[in-house]
């Protein structure tokens, strides 16, 4: 059996007070204020809840009383078993009236701990009456020990392959650097051996000129 928990923020405190004594007991509960995961969309995660419960303990006080999203919650779960417990000796009033009129209450305000026994024991006599189980199947706000391992894991794994792209990319830039480098030391030096060339062609064309004009002064003079 799915216990779904329907109580006002104003009534939080008394409201987890009955979701740990349930859950002590083995039996299957959700509760806003623990089962709504960080990110979640709060009033469809409180609608799924509702329609996955099989039963719905109303926590009913004067803050109930003039509460519009516990009167939706009622709504929502008409069909389902609805056992109210007050926390204040307070009465139903408009909507609540209505929805209330034929539903035997659990006092807590007179003993809170006697009756939240006989809260449990409610339940778990509904449980064998239906032949239902009261096994936990709702989600936990609170991450399990794999979870942290497995999230552990995959940051570790995202690390290393992070740092193996660093390297390969601070790699292949020292490459392609040294490669351009090598390209023009090699075009220098080409540069190089050329203007070397022409210069000893040039020294060549002066000194062979030199030469005919010797020859030429040589023959005019005989």
């Amino acid at each position: 059996m799915k216990i779904f928990i329907s109580f006002s923020v104003l009534d939080k405190k008394f409201a987890e007070q009955i979701y740990y004594r349930l859950k002590d007991q083995g039996l299957d509960c959700w509760i806003a204020s623990k089962n709504i995961l960080p990110g979640h969309d709060y009033q469809a995660s409180i609608v799924e809840a509702i329609n996955a419960s099989d039963l719905v303990v109303l926590v009913f006080s004067s803050n109930a009383n003039n509460s519009n999203e516990i009167a939706k919650e009622l709504s929502l779960a008409s069909k389902k078993i609805i056992i109210p417990v007050r926390i204040e000796n307070v009465l139903p009033q408009g909507a609540f009236l209505y929805q209330l009129t034929n539903r035997q209450f659990i006092d807590l305000f007179d003993d809170f701990n006697k009756k939240l026994d006989v809260l449990t024991y409610e339940i778990k006599s509904l449980i064998k009456k239906n032949g239902l189980h009261s096994s936990s199947s709702y989600q936990r706000l609170e991450p399990s020990s794999n979870k942290i391992i497995i999230g552990q894991s995959m940051f570790k794994t995202l690390f290393f392959a992070t740092l193996i792209i660093a390297v390969i990319g601070i790699g292949y830039y020292l490459l392609s650097t040294n490669k351009q480098n090598v390209a023009i030391e090699n075009a220098n030096n080409s540069s190089n051996v050329n203007n070397s060339s022409n210069v000893n062609n040039s020294s060549n064309v002066n000194n062979s000129s030199n030469a005919n004009n010797s020859s030429n002064a040589n023959n005019s003079s005989n």
